[in-house]
């Protein structure tokens, strides 16, 4: 293999073997890749606090923080460079030869990111294809109109754009759903694809799922009056909590995504990761997304995602995607090399593969 790695077993082996020699290469297809490696005393003592201190913090006490990160040392352009430089040189010893990487555009950090990954998108390529995704962490308010002009024309000059909506529940925020209608809007008229994260709070009471679903369903068929087909790629990211509720619902949200061609990007080890509301009773299942139960129902999963390294949400990860695989392949037990290869290299599943997982899975 073309790396400067050992796998750590055979399985390893036979899986990095599909993806080498089989298929289109190892890709990260979500990642904050301009807040790698940010786990570190330095970029929050100007605040006041440690990076144990906000480990035992909520993820939405911990969103709230992330003002503080883009506001100190660690997101100086130096610094943001030398951090993706260590990103894309680890991964590419990994053996991952794409990476979709978003990067912060808000009122804080401006294009900082932005300019950063350009200059290394092209410094480079043919080493990594690296793809950048425009996103605003903070969301956005009719007051300041500034965000709504940074993150546009992020998203012109972007690969891709991302959304968050539960960061707009706030007061002083546009909503949710505005949030959502929002970005649909800009990533039709600039034609590009979209990524939202959405069902990361594993609870059958997270509707971000289906919020998200209802809301391009309205902005396709009323309001543009365009089909799936004509619209630009929207993948879902996390989709934990549709793991949380009743089967009956699980396949009518299914159903709806494979409907509109939304695909998943599954982020196995910050999905497994995310705190656990003990006081909510469920359907028994793991914290990740039911990315088999949605595949032999249509939905298209475009991939793997480390998503956070070595920052305040996931401290304990590496640019390694194959480690995200083991760790799918555990929580949910399906271990077709060729199979998990393939979403480890982003390449859409055929009917022999789906019916190899409806048979191995769900056949009694």
């Amino acid at each position: 293999m073309n790396i400067e790695y050992t796998p750590k077993s055979d399985f390893e082996k036979e899986v990095r073997d599909f993806c080498d020699n089989s298929f289109s290469g190892i890709g990260n297809f979500h990642i904050h890749g301009d807040r790698a490696y940010t786990r570190r005393d330095k970029y929050y003592a100007h605040h006041g606090v440690s990076v144990d201190d906000i480990a035992r913090r909520t993820l939405p006490e911990k969103q709230r923080l992330t003002w503080v990160l883009h506001k100190g040392p660690g997101f100086t352009s130096e610094c943001i460079e030398e951090r993706m430089r260590r990103l894309l040189e680890e991964s590419i010893r990994f053996g991952v030869r794409k990476m979709y990487t978003t990067i912060d555009a808000t009122h804080n950090t401006e294009f900082k990111s932005l300019e950063i990954a350009e200059k290394l998108k092209v410094e480079y390529k043919g080493r990594i294809d690296l793809f950048i995704g425009a996103y605003n962490p903070s969301g956005f308010k009719d007051s300041d109109p500034r965000r709504y002009e940074i993150f546009e024309e992020a998203a012109r000059r972007s690969d891709f754009i991302v959304g968050l909506a539960e960061k707009d529940r706030k007061d002083g925020h546009i909503g949710e759903r505005q949030h959502n209608w929002y970005v649909l809007q800009l990533g039709y008229r600039l034609g590009k694809p979209m990524q939202f994260h959405v069902g990361q709070e594993n609870r059958p009471g997270d509707m971000t799922t289906e919020t998200l679903l209802s809301d391009l369903e309205f902005l396709q068929d009323i309001d543009l009056r365009v089909s799936p087909e004509r619209f630009p790629q929207i993948d879902m990211v996390h989709v934990i909590s549709s793991s949380a509720k009743p089967y009956d619902e699980f396949l009518n949200t299914a159903r709806r995504m494979a409907e509109r061609g939304v695909g998943i990007v599954c982020c196995p080890r910050a999905a497994s990761s995310m705190l656990q509301d003990f006081s909510i009773n469920a359907p028994i299942h793991n914290s990740i997304a039911r990315i088999w139960d949605f595949a032999v129902n249509g939905v298209n999963i475009r991939g793997f995602g480390v998503d956070n390294l070595d920052d305040i949400y996931v401290p304990a990860s590496s640019p390694d995607v194959y480690d995200d695989l083991e760790d799918a392949a555990n929580l949910l037990r399906f271990y077709n090399q060729r199979i998990l290869a393939k979403i480890l290299c982003g390449e859409p599943l055929d009917p022999f593969d789906v019916g190899t997982i409806q048979r191995d899975l769900f056949s009694k």
